[in-house]
Order: structure tokens, then C-alpha cells, then sequence
């Protein structure tokens, strides 16, 4: 193998398809990316056997061939080196010799022939959605996962289709996520559950391609992504969500709006205290005052009692809900105003972004 390529996009294309690279593989193959010359680009790939990726970039093919080198390495020489052209070639002795004008090293690989195949996704459902509008909404969903192995169904992200309607929707049982794209014609068919750290990852690469519209295949047991010339495989997570519809309230009885980072803020002071009394704030709406109190149990290290100005509608209310849960949601409420609906102290208390209709993400209360 022989290629004359340029470190800018190498840079590129390596950082991309790094992203699969696992952190305690005992695999050592599987710290490595797979390089493929062949017609006139080089193709690069790396997988940790959840999720794959696979990138090219067009190039001066001189002798076609295949290597695996370190990942890691590789990456950090790359991105040290100056923007200018840049030649690999796969040595005699497994390594490869990465050259510019000013510098040579040589890289020790393994055997291409040992690196794991991608499987082909069997083209069952597919279409596209705009790349900018999928990753905002994987940004709004996907920390709402649960990080716990138990119930691996709640690890993942459910996607389905209704109509012209696409879902994204996340929850740990405790808070939930949801969110749904406008598409361009009905599509049927699709329901699976994705791991998160594929989706997490997904989110990032449709972040530097943002022009790009992402077509979704759908397989029998896998999925795929592509974005321009970058393909994001991904093996689905088994079992069935739970009907989540059941417990968004349909109604409440108060709706409040307040600025966006007045209650940021009031949440990080109310957290230091809170952290005392697993994580749990009082939110008190006071339809007289116009105004919300954030407090917190007495703990060993004292207390702490926020007041905001609202907009109210409905009656006075109280809730508890754990800090972390709501701070979360607000990175990534897009409007400088956040609005609250709650029912009452025993019903999930909904957080609303005005500027992003088609989200909805909830809170269950705490009992203190």
C-alpha cells in the first residue's frame, strides 16, 4: 500500500472514525484503525464491536493494499505533523511509514486479514432527515439515558416512526426525553433501540457535517447511518421499551415561564447544598408573588433559599425534583426563557423549550 494524501483531511477523517475506537478493549487488533487503499481514495475504519465507522478521503492511490495501526498514535503523529502532503506506505515488516518534507517515522501494524469485517446492513427501511436537525435532537435526548446494565433497554435511544413523524425518545426511569422530526414523506416501519455512546457519537459527526442530510438503513438486527462519505454502523439493543406515553401528563394545572439563566443559576447554588439530600430541591410557585422559591432540606452543611420572578398561569403549587435532573435539561433548552407545566407534588413536572416545539422532557418527583 502507497498513498499520497493531505494531513488536513487525514486529521479529519482519523478524528471521525476514532470515535469507535473502545477504552479498555482486550482485543488489541481493536485498538487499531483499518486502512484500505484502493481505486482513488483511502478508506479508514475502527469498531469496538458495538459500533463501527468508516470514513475515505480521495487521494493519490500509487499501490493499493491494507494495513491496522494504533489508533491513538496514529492520531496524535497526524495531527502534530505540518498541513501539507503526506505519503503511507506499508513497509515489508507490518509497519507503516508515514513521510512528509520534513519528517519520517514508521508505525508498527497488524495484519489486515485479523481486523473484524463490517456487516453489511440489509436495506429492509431507510430515509433521510437534515443532519443539523437530527444531531440538535439527539443533543436534547440522549442524556436521559440510564447508565446502568440492568435494563439495558433503557441504555439505548428508541427510535420509531409515525406517519411523517420521527422519534427520538430516552429515559432512565426517572426523567424522560423525547423529541420528534419533521420528515418528508411517511415512512413505516422503524422501531429499535440504539445504544447511547453509538448515538453520542453519531451527534458529534453530524455536528462537523452540517449541510449533510443522514440517511437512516434499518436492518434486521442492525442500523446505519450516512453522512456524506462517513457510514456509522451500530448493532440494536433487544427488548422492548416501555409505553412512555402513559405517564406525560396531558394536562396541568399550573405554567410557568422564567428566565432561562436566572434559574441556572439559582439551581447551582441550590446544588451545593443539595447534594446533602440526594440531590433534591423544593420548587415552590407562589401565583401571588409571581415568583418560584428553590430550597433545600437542612443538611449537615447548612441550607440554601433562591426566589425568581415568573410569569404564572394556574394556581399555586409545590414540587420536588432532583437538581442534577433539571439542571441537565437546561444545556439544552435553545430559548433564553424556559417554561414549566406542573400538576401537583405527585406528577411529573414537564420542561418545555419554546423554540423547539417537538420537545417535551419530564422530571418524576421526589418524595421528601
Amino acid at each position: 500500500m502507497k498513498v499520497v494524501c493531505k494531513q488536513v483531511e487525514l486529521a479529519e477523517a482519523l478524528n471521525v472514525v476514532s470515535r469507535a475506537i473502545g477504552s479498555n478493549s482486550t482485543l488489541p487488533i481493536l485498538n487499531n484503525i483499518l486502512l484500505e487503499a484502493k481505486g482513488n481514495a483511502l478508506w479508514l475504519s475502527a469498531t469496538n464491536l458495538e459500533v463501527a465507522i468508516k470514513t475515505k478521503i480521495i487521494c493519490n492511490v500509487e499501490f493499493e493494499g491494507s494495513i491496522t495501526v494504533p489508533a491513538k498514535l496514529f492520531f496524535s503523529y497526524v495531527n502534530l505533523l505540518s498541513k501539507e502532503d503526506l505519503v503511507l506506505e506499508e513497509l515489508d515488516d507490518l509497519s507503516l511509514s508515514v513521510s512528509g518534507s520534513s519528517s519520517e517515522t514508521k508505525i508498527k501494524g497488524l495484519k489486515a486479514e485479523d481486523y473484524p469485517t463490517m456487516p453489511e446492513v440489509s436495506n429492509e427501511v431507510s430515509f433521510d432527515v437534515n443532519s443539523k436537525v437530527f444531531s440538535s435532537a439527539l443533543k436534547k435526548v440522549v442524556f436521559s439515558c440510564s447508565s446502568k446494565a440492568d435494563r439495558p433497554f433503557l441504555a439505548g435511544v428508541y427510535m420509531f416512526t409515525e406517519k411523517n413523524k420521527f422519534y427520538l425518545v430516552a429515559t432512565d426511569s426517572y426523567r424522560l426525553s423525547e423529541c420528534s422530526i419533521d420528515l418528508d414523506k411517511n415512512v413505516d416501519g422503524i422501531s429499535c433501540i440504539i445504544p447511547s455512546k453509538t448515538m453520542g457519537e453519531l451527534e458529534k459527526i453530524m455536528e462537523m457535517n452540517p449541510k449533510q442530510n443522514v440517511e437512516v438503513i434499518l436492518g434486521q438486527s442492525q442500523i446505519a447511518f450516512r453522512c456524506g462519505e462517513t457510514l456509522v454502523l451500530s448493532r440494536l439493543i433487544d427488548g422492548q421499551f416501555p409505553d412512555y406515553k402513559k405517564i406525560i401528563p396531558a394536562e396541568h394545572k399550573t405554567s410557568v415561564s422564567l428566565g432561562l439563566s436566572d434559574l441556572q443559576q439559582a439551581l447551582k447554588r441550590v446544588s451545593l447544598f443539595a447534594k446533602e439530600v440526594e440531590d433534591a430541591v423544593s420548587l415552590e410557585f407562589d401565583s401571588d408573588k409571581e415568583k418560584v422559591f428553590l430550597s433545600t432540606q437542612e443538611t449537615l452543611i447548612g441550607t440554601d433559599k433562591n426566589e425568581i420572578s415568573i410569569a404564572i398561569s394556574g394556581e399555586s403549587t409545590k414540587i420536588s425534583v432532583n437538581s442534577q435532573y433539571l439542571m441537565d435539561v437546561l444545556n439544552v433548552i435553545g430559548d433564553s426563557v424556559v417554561s414549566l407545566h406542573v400538576t401537583d407534588r405527585i406528577l411529573p413536572i414537564k420542561v418545555l423549550d419554546k423554540k423547539e416545539p417537538n420537545f417535551q422532557y419530564i422530571i418524576m418527583p421526589l418524595k421528601v
